[in-house]
């Protein structure tokens, strides 16, 4: 296969192994025009679209034509749809689920110290997320006083960081970069770049025309992202009080949510945000003026330009270095705002073997896991 572009695009080979860019058969889309209807893949288990009842419960049955001989060990996974973290926690302790964590059921470190203490037997995992606590500002003009660059750089300074990564995360975790990876950065470098100043904070709110303070709605989607998401808005919102910044937490439903993304009908959210295949997934994707996912309604010629040259530069090393030009000028300008990278806590039930937490495809048990008794 040839592949040939119009300009240089160095993420390409990045995207092409990304576990959400998958090959699939042409005839396929031949038939149907579309993807959304038959499920192909090669991996070790099958979806029983009989027995499943989407949005609450997702049966996957054995491949019996799978590439590893004598795999998966398992005959049958009932995917349970519980989206509140507490239900999910009662179901597990109750012996009603084997698994119970990832991004569905996000826990904070006293939550799973807590469940660590009432079922010792339960098998741990505890890892590093490069998933970033992310903030999405509605700066269109007209739409708000987050169009105001002084307004976004006050949230931002107002932002610390340390008590989201101690209060939630148990004192691990890391500060984060908009638009970069976890690597992307050492922390002493991030620290510099992103400060904590209340005070600053307050002035620039001043200067902008809010002495006394502004009102903003903050909307989420329930419990959609986990009870510790929760917890991570009521953070959020205790530290900007006390520069002024009231946020009006509101609840509504996740459909909304999602369609007032992408129409632009909100004024701030949040959500933890992923990396899929190349740090340009994040970059361009959320910030670059004409991509159907900038939230934010990024429209600045200097950030396209730099958010372009990393996409053009194909040795490495100058290409990090585009990347961290991008990035900077992003966080600078509070365009982007990231809070913390934290932890992904996991647990299974002592019956559940060799299960072991993937980077790229979560709470998803492998060819090799097995249940005893």
């Amino acid at each position: 296969m040839v592949v040939k572009f119009t300009e240089p695009f160095a993420p390409f080979l990045n995207y092409a192994a990304a576990d959400y860019n998958p090959i699939m058969p042409h005839e396929v889309f031949d038939k149907d025009g579309d993807l959304k209807n038959i499920a192909i893949g090669t991996g070790p288990f099958q979806l029983d679209v009989a027995n499943t009842q989407k949005g609450a419960r997702y049966t996957f049955k054995r491949n019996p034509t799978y590439w590893a001989k004598g795999q998966p060990y398992l005959d049958e996974i009932d995917w349970l749809v519980i989206t509140d973290t507490s239900s999910a926690q009662a179901a597990f302790q109750a012996s009603r689920t084997d698994y119970l964590g990832g991004n569905d059921n996000a826990m904070t470190a006293p939550q799973a110290a807590q469940l660590q203490k009432t079922m010792p037997n339960a098998k741990f995992y505890a890892n590093f997320q490069v998933i970033p606590f992310h903030i999405y500002m509605n700066q269109r003009p007209g739409t708000g006083p987050l169009a105001d660059q002084r307004v976004r750089q006050a949230i931002g300074l107002a932002i610390h960081r340390d008590e989201f990564i101690q209060s939630i995360e148990g004192g691990q975790g890391g500060w984060a970069m908009a638009g970069a990876s976890a690597d992307t950065w050492t922390q002493a470098e991030t620290k510099q770049i992103l400060k904590y100043d209340p005070q600053a904070a307050k002035q620039l709110l001043s200067a902008a025309g809010y002495p006394n303070g502004i009102d903003l709605e903050f909307t989420y989607p329930g419990t959609q992202f986990g009870d510790k998401s929760i917890q991570q808005y009521q953070l959020l919102q205790a530290q900007l009080k006390k520069i002024g910044v009231n946020l009006n937490l509101k609840s509504i439903d996740a459909t909304a949510y999602s369609q007032n993304n992408k129409s632009a009908k909100f004024t701030m959210n949040a959500r933890n945000k992923d990396v899929s295949g190349d740090v340009d997934s994040y970059l361009y994707a959320t910030y670059f003026s004409t991509s159907k996912a900038n939230y934010n309604g990024c429209n600045d010629p200097r950030l396209d330009a730099l958010i372009l040259a990393q996409r053009h530069e194909a040795d490495p090393a100058k290409r990090r270095e585009a990347i961290r030009a991008a990035s900077k000028y992003l966080n600078e300008t509070a365009q982007g705002m990231a809070v913390n990278y934290g932890m992904l806590y996991e647990f299974t039930q002592p019956r559940v073997h060799d299960y072991a937490p993937q980077f790229g495809v979560l709470n998803v048990p492998g060819a090799d896991t097995w249940v005893s008794g």
